[in-house]
């Protein structure tokens, strides 16, 4: 596993290994989330960044260590912020139309 030191993270460096596991736990809440909203308002780019996002992650997580496995894990989790705008987005404009008719 990788130091938490270089992201930023020295406080927890204590608990590495159980850190490693509830970052990835909730990972996978936030993919649940994002499947959740998709059933609400049917839109199908913020399912797929998400995915995409949650596959970038694990792969940063459980692949050989190379050079670029933090850039991963940053365009990762930037994927699941644009990800959730998307659909902040989406709920503000379904929310919008409600209220005209």
């Amino acid at each position: 596993m990788c130091s938490l030191e270089s992201v930023g993270w020295v406080k927890f460096e204590i608990f590495g290994y159980l850190t490693w596991w509830i970052f990835q736990a909730l990972v996978v809440i936030s993919l649940i989330a994002i499947n959740v909203s998709y059933k609400s308002h049917r839109s199908l780019l913020p399912l797929i960044i998400g995915f995409v996002s949650t596959m970038m992650i694990f792969h940063s997580y459980h692949s050989e260590r190379d050079e670029n496995w933090q850039m991963e894990m940053a365009i990762g989790m930037f994927g699941f912020t644009a990800s959730s705008v998307i659909n902040i987005y989406k709920l503000n404009k379904k929310n919008r139309y409600k209220q005209k008719e």
